[in-house]
């Protein structure tokens, strides 16, 4: 597409009039062309919509209603940021080509049916949002489709989960009126993994249910959950429902501290099956080039997945964030040895010209030798 650059580089006003009146043209022929011969995933077909969510012309609106109805023709990582390039209410007029008829537009044109395939999930994502931040009601999935949708993503069995995420589904159950809800959310509450039910917790509290808060301050007391824990009740406005002596615990909070790093999406993007604390002292630390108190956080991961044996690993908290470190041979290392495997890993983090050009027990110890 020889105007790709010219959309991707445009900035002014003046620039995009052009070239939405010369340009989006040429892009909606080319859509035609292979909208009909379409049979899978596509970049070129990413690049068309996210350039037709920008500029939010009625041409525009109308071919991506259509894309939404054979969402196979665009990967389900993809839809998040198309839909997002609309805003809510609220946002429109923020950014440029913001137009509320654009956006009611798009949103009512996929009211009914509900859409499925690649874009569902990040569809009902998008309308969670829009009823959490901006009260956008009723909200679409508040249909019997809409309910028996979500009950069957709460139900999934891990193996079935492919596009469908049962934490969404829980989180849209505030904003359902459907007889059902009730059932839905007790199914949440017993669910077998920990972030449903403490989705479950969330939408419970949000509705007013004691056993929403109860189920919320007792993941306050986990330290893999207790940061998420802790937001919900405040965004529920029940701050004084966290125990505050536990989790303003240092060695607690050194615990969260280094789940919260490593369930980052960079990092192994959910928490670990353990942690526990390994070791904390005050030691003179080469990096920082000052006594301070460090802390030692043992964590593992069971098999899942593609990931198929156990991993075990130590990090670091202290520093300026979280560091982990895994090795096959965590278990047979000393509390001194995991130390002088991280100041060997900060000095070179931080650059210093000490730093030992590889990374082990022997040359981190000689660092920490050196006060």
């Amino acid at each position: 597409m020889d105007l790709t650059g010219y959309f991707k580089q445009a900035e002014s006003e003046p620039v995009r009039r052009v070239l939405a009146e010369r340009g989006l043209p040429h892009l909606y022929r080319v859509f035609e062309e292979r909208f009909e011969v379409a049979s899978g995933e596509s970049s070129d077909f990413v690049w068309l919509l996210q350039t037709f969510a920008s500029y939010q012309t009625p041409e525009s609106i109308e071919r991506l209603i259509r894309a939404a109805r054979r969402p196979e023709i665009v990967g389900r990582y993809s839809w998040p940021g198309i839909l997002r390039a609309f805003g809510a209410p609220h946002q429109l007029g923020r950014e440029r080509v913001k137009d509320k008829r654009a956006f009611s537009a798009l949103y009512d044109a996929l009211l009914d049916p509900l859409p499925t395939g690649n874009i569902e999930l990040p569809y009902l994502d998008w309308v969670n949002v829009l009823a959490r931040e901006d009260g956008l009601l009723p909200h679409p999935f508040d249909t019997n489709a809409g309910v028996r949708r979500l009950r069957e993503m709460i139900v999934a069995k891990p193996d079935d989960r492919e596009g469908v995420d049962p934490v969404s589904a829980v989180a849209a159950l505030p904003y359902i009126k459907h007889a059902s809800r009730d059932e839905l959310l007790a199914l949440a509450t017993n669910h077998s993994a920990d972030e449903v039910r403490i989705e479950a917790g969330w939408a419970a509290a949000m509705l007013k249910k004691r056993e929403g808060v109860a189920l919320l301050v007792k993941y306050c007391a986990d330290p893999r959950y207790t940061g998420l824990a802790q937001r919900y009740l405040r965004e529920a406005e029940l701050d004084d429902q966290i125990p505050e002596k536990i989790v303003e615990a240092p060695d607690f909070e050194a615990l969260s501290q280094m789940s919260w790093q490593l369930r980052n999406p960079d990092e192994f993007g959910r928490v670990p099956d353990s942690i526990s604390l390994l070791d904390t002292r005050e030691i003179y630390w080469p990096p920082s080039q000052k006594k301070q108190r460090l802390w030692l956080v043992k964590y593992t991961y069971a098999p899942r997945g593609e990931q198929t044996k156990q991993v075990t690993g130590v990090g670091l908290v202290g520093v300026l964030y979280p560091k982990r470190m895994e090795r096959d041979d965590a278990d047979q290392l000393s509390v001194m040895d995991w130390y002088a495997l991280h100041c060997c890993a900060e000095a070179q983090y931080e650059r210093l010209a000490n730093a030992p050009k590889e990374i082990s027990v022997d040359a981190g110890r000689r660092l920490l030798d050196r006060k």
